[in-house]
Parts: structure tokens; C-alpha cells; sequence
């Protein structure tokens, strides 16, 4: 990579030649390449500070995670989300059952009462 001083060289030397329509064209683009390398440097230093902010933001992502682990963190959920379905299940067969038992009860009740007042009404009971 040539230095400033080495591109003055370059320059003088082509001027000393008569040459300055050459030397005027050659200031021209080293002085674009010079603005060009400005403004990749400035683009890079961008880059860097948003890929530092970046890294920084997942580190602070991975806290909310038990040991960094993103994947057990999901497979623990799951087994959260299948307990409470089981949970669920459980609960509604329950209530099923009991209502069903109940009815059965109410309707045992309902026939012995019958029962125990035809019996009553025909004298068999008192």
C-alpha cells in the first residue's frame, strides 16, 4: 500500500515529466480512493459497533434461559403444555364421572322412593 509521501513521489516525478494531465488525473483518483477508504472505515467501525450491541443483546437473551440452555428451556415448556393437558383430561373425566355417578344415585333414590311409597300405598311397608 503505498504512503502518502510515496504517492507525492509518484506525483512530482510524473509532473517533473510534463505530464500533467496524467498527474492531474492520478490526484484525482487517489484522492477518490483515499475518501472511499474513509468512508470503509467509518462503514467497518458501523459494523463492528452494531455486531458488538448484537452479541450483546444475545448474551442478554441467553440470561432468561437456565444455564444458557435454549433447547431444554423449550423441551421443559412442552413438558409444561402436555401436563396441564393431562391435567385437563383428568379433571374432565373426573367431573364426567361424578355426574354420571350422580345421576345414577339420584335415580336409585328417585326409584327407591317410588318403590317405598307403592309399597306403603299397598300395605306391604309401613
Amino acid at each position: 500500500m503505498m504512503t502518502d509521501l510515496d504517492e507525492y513521489k509518484l506525483i512530482t516525478a510524473i509532473k517533473d515529466k510534463d505530464f500533467d494531465a496524467i498527474a492531474e488525473h492520478t490526484l484525482i483518483i487517489l484522492e477518490n480512493r483515499s475518501e472511499m477508504m474513509s468512508q470503509l472505515a467509518s462503514q467497518h467501525v458501523s459494523i463492528l459497533e452494531r455486531i458488538d450491541k448484537l452479541a450483546e443483546t444475545v448474551k442478554e437473551f441467553e440470561k432468561g434461559f437456565p444455564d444458557g440452555d435454549v433447547h431444554g428451556h423449550r423441551i421443559y415448556h412442552e413438558r409444561l403444555i402436555r401436563n396441564v393437558a393431562a391435567q385437563e383430561n383428568f379433571w374432565n373425566g373426573l367431573k364426567s364421572d361424578l355426574a354420571t355417578k350422580g345421576l345414577w344415585a339420584v335415580i336409585l333414590v328417585v326409584v327407591g322412593l317410588i318403590v317405598s311409597g307403592v309399597g306403603v300405598k299397598m300395605g306391604i311397608t309401613k
